[in-house]
This record gives structure tokens, sequence and C-alpha cells, in this order.
């Protein structure tokens, strides 16, 4: 009975699904089904968050959901959908306080329970009756359904083989034909398709598994990393740590030699000769980053040994410090790179993801201070700075990017490099931003000519206008042909400020 109840269950999930995303672009209706999903694991009591992680989990959720209502962005709706995921490993693995793991548990998830699916299923259909007991329908309907498609294979086979049978059985054959073409103009292909693919999204839900595994996993770790002096050789030990010494000492000087000249040449006396700035940026804010990376492994390689001669060595873990203090200066240059590209290039969605990646990096050069000051694991590592991740990654999907985009390199067209391609490539929902009058755009060309002279390598503010003026037409045809679930408050605003334009 559980079994079927629980295919029932699926059922109705799948058609809800179905029903919301029907011929809808996503909008209200995900925003409905993520809260019909938590409410639904609320009242199944399959939800009872009891960690910081799952509350934070929980939160992104609701805040993403709104954040699609509200914004309907390309990046905010990602982002819900691999939190949705996300919960699903976590229905699995409910004490975990690490998001890696929930993530790992997630990704087998997906894959694991539609294999509980067809198992599952196979059983409730295929699985014998008990002594007296009744034949189920559903095993009577299977068993009809495989010896009719038996027959038809082997019916077809002959036909092919054999032209007199072919000539007596065509009739029957066209006469299917016939039925399933008239059944063809009476169902819906699309919302088959969503059909299957609620019942696979449900599975996650439906047929997700305690991940045993993974929990043991992380019962084994520790955040805290103990030395174990008695299984040290003293004289390697030490050697070792010198070593380590004067490899930190050289790295602190040529690393110093980098800063002072960031210090004088982006700090302090930066001076844009009107070149494009990509060495300066793009090459060398992805280097750096790199090398970010590469001094946050090399410190973990380091102490992440049992050994007491570099846990305790104060020599040591002082130009460690001042190691990870030099690379906090390399992280805020690189931000001040950026801060130049967007003084003069304006914004865009790499310059902004930048600044995202230099706070957690920032977060994971203090976690890498606090494992080498209070000699903590490498699965304290992993585990602080997923959860960052999850954190910083939400809340980069909540705020609407395009408009502030739009809004900010339009306003600094007496400064900043408005690259017309790019804006025109932005959502529906800044339409009423780059709506510019012609004589607005004039004066922009006009701003433009005067400060940079690659200008013609790109749109003209005419051709801008022109694209604008279609886009306007296409989007408001589009909009008044959507559903109600299709809503999102973001391009609902944007119709109603074109229209008051018009």
């Amino acid at each position: 009975m559980t079994k079927i109840k629980t295919f029932i269950q699926l059922l109705a999930f799948a058609a809800f699904f179905a029903f919301l995303f029907h011929k809808q672009s996503i909008g209200l209706n995900l925003f409905v089904f993520d809260f019909g999903i938590l409410s639904w694991l609320v009242i199944q009591a399959k939800v009872r968050p009891k960690t910081n992680l799952s509350f934070l989990l929980i939160g992104a959720i609701a805040a993403t959901a709104i954040a699609v209502l509200l914004v309907n962005s390309a990046f905010s709706i990602f982002i819900n959908i691999l939190l949705m995921m996300s919960l699903a490993g976590w229905l699995g693995l409910r004490n975990s306080k690490s998001a890696l793991l929930i993530g790992l548990s997630a990704a087998e998830n997906l894959l694991r329970s539609q294999l509980q699916f067809f198992q599952s299923l196979y059983g409730l259909v295929f699985a014998k009756p008990e002594n007296g007991k009744p034949v189920s329908l559903a095993r009577k309907i299977t068993i009809v359904l495989t010896g009719l498609l038996v027959v038809f294979v082997f019916a077809g086979m002959y036909a092919a083989a054999n032209p007199w049978f072919n000539d007596r059985v065509s009739g029957i054959f066209t006469w299917i034909g016939k039925v399933f073409e008239t059944l063809s103009n009476y169902v819906d292909e699309d919302f088959v398709f969503l059909l299957i693919f609620g019942v696979i999204i449900g599975n996650l839900f439906l047929f997700h598994f305690r991940n045993t595994k993974l929990a043991r996993i992380e019962a084994t770790l520790d955040d805290h990393l103990v030395c174990e002096p008695a299984n040290e050789n003293s004289a390697t030990g030490q050697w070792t740590s010198n070593a380590a010494i004067m490899m930190l000492a050289v790295l602190n000087l040529l690393l110093l030699w980098v800063n002072l000249l960031d210090l004088q040449n982006v700090w302090l006396y930066f001076e844009w000769q009107g070149e494009y700035l990509k060495q300066f940026v793009h090459e060398g804010t992805y280097m750096l980053l790199f090398s970010i990376g590469l001094s946050i492994i090399l410190v973990v390689l380091l102490f992440n040994q049992r050994s007491a001669s570099f846990q305790q060595n104060k020599m040591l873990k002082a130009l460690t410090y001042v190691w990870i203090a030099q690379n906090v200066f390399l992280v805020f240059s690189v931000g001040m790179r950026n801060y130049w590209y967007m003084s003069y290039f304006a914004l865009a969605y790499k310059r902004i993801a930048v600044v995202f990646l230099l706070i957690l990096l920032l977060y994971g050069l203090y976690s890498v201070y606090v494992k080498v000051a209070k000699t903590r694991s490498l699965s304290y590592l992993f585990k602080v700075n997923a959860n960052a991740f999850l954190l910083v990654v939400s809340l980069a999907a909540l705020p609407n990017w395009d408009a502030i985009i739009a809004r900010y390199n339009i306003a600094h067209y007496r400064q900043s490099f408005v690259h017309f391609d790019f804006l025109a490539s932005l959502s529906d929902k800044t339409l009423p931003i780059l709506d510019l009058s012609p004589e607005k755009l004039e004066e922009i060309d006009q701003a433009q000519r005067q400060l940079f002279f690659f200008e013609d390598n790109y749109m003209s503010a005419k051709s801008f206008g022109e694209v604008i003026t279609k886009r306007k037409k296409a989007f408001v045809t589009d909009w008044q042909h959507k559903g109600l679930f299709s809503w999102n408050y973001a391009d609902a605003i944007a119709y109603r400020r074109l229209g008051a334009n018009e």
C-alpha cells in the first residue's frame, strides 16, 4: 500500500509540475513550485532543520525563489534549481554540516533516485501475489500490454517477410496507424514531456535515500588536526621545517616586491592611456587569482602535516601569517585593477563576478589563517569554504544585475566606454532603461567619440536605438501572450513602463 501511495503522490507531483510549466516561461510557476515542495516536505515531516547549514539551505531556496519572481534573471533561476537539487541531497544527509557533502549526496541522488523508481515500479507491477491474493489491476494491464506488444512485433516481422500475409493484415496495421494519428491530435506532446520530466524531478524527493556512506565518512572527520610527535623523526622534521622557512622567506620577498609595484602602479600612480586594459585586467587578474589559489594550497600542504616541527614552529607560523597578509593585499590589488577597469569600461558580468570571487578568496585566506593558528584539519577548510560558497552564490543571485549594469553604464557615458553591443544583449527587463531618445543617443555618441578612439569597432548609437526599438515591439507582443504562471515582477514593470512611453 505504501508503494501505491508513493506512486500516486508521484503522479500528482508530475501533473502539478506539467500544469505549472506547460507552455509557460519561468516566473511565478517556479516560485509556486518551490514553495509547494517545501510545504509538502514540511507536511510530510521530511524537513526539520536542525543545523546551521540546513537553515542556510532552506533560507537560500526561499530567497532565490523570491528573486526568480521579482528579478527573474537567468542566474537566479539557475542557482535556485541547483539549490533545490541540493535540498534533495540534504534529505539523505540531514545532519551534515558541510555543503560539499550535501552536493555530493545530491549528485549521487540524481542517479540513484531514478534507479530506485524503476526498481519500485518493477516490484509494484511484477511482484508475485501471495497465496489466495488476487492479481493486481496494474499487473493485469502490464501483462496484457506486454502480450499485445509481442504479438504486434512478430506480426510486423511476418508481414515484412511474407507478401501474402502482408496483404491479409495490412488493413489492421493501417487502422492502428490511423488510431495513433487520431490520438496525436488530442494528446499534447509538450504536456506529456513535462509529465515525464516531472516524474524525474519527483523521483529526487520521493525516492531519495539515506546516504549512510557519506554519513559514515563525515562522522570520521575532525575539525582539529592532532600532532603525532611520537612517530616523528626529529632530525628530518627540523630539516624540513627549516627548508620551509627559507622557502616562505624568499616567497615573501618576491610577493613584497610585487605588492610594492602594485602599490605604485595600481594604487597611487595609475594613469589610463586610452588602451583596452586587457593585459592589465584580464591576463593580470587571472594570473594573480591563480597565484593566490596556489598560495592557499601551499600553506595547506605545509600545515596539514601532523608534525610538531611544523605545527609548533613559531618562525614558520610568523612567515606564514605575513604570507597570508600579503596575499590579502594582493586580493585588494586585484580588486583595484577591477575597479579601474569598471571605471573606464563600465560594468559587465565578469567584472561583477570577480568581486564575489575576491570575497570568497578573502574568506578562504581567513580560513587558512584559522587552520594555521588553531591547528585545524583539511576537512574543516573544505566545510567552511563550501558553506561560504553556498552563501555568497545565493546572495549573488538576488540582485537585478541586468538593470544595475544598464543604469550604471548609461549614466556614466561621459567617463566610461558604452559597449552598445553588450547592452543590446541584456534581458528584456532592461528595455525601459535602454529605451533612449535619438537626442540622448546622439549625445552619448558625441561624448564617446571624444573619449575613445576605438568606438568605430563596435555598434553605433543609431544601430543600438534601432535594435532596442525592434526588441520593444517583440517584447510587448510576447508579454501580451504569456500566461499567468509566466508572470514576474521585473518584466511586468518593464511592460508597464514601455506602455506608458508609447
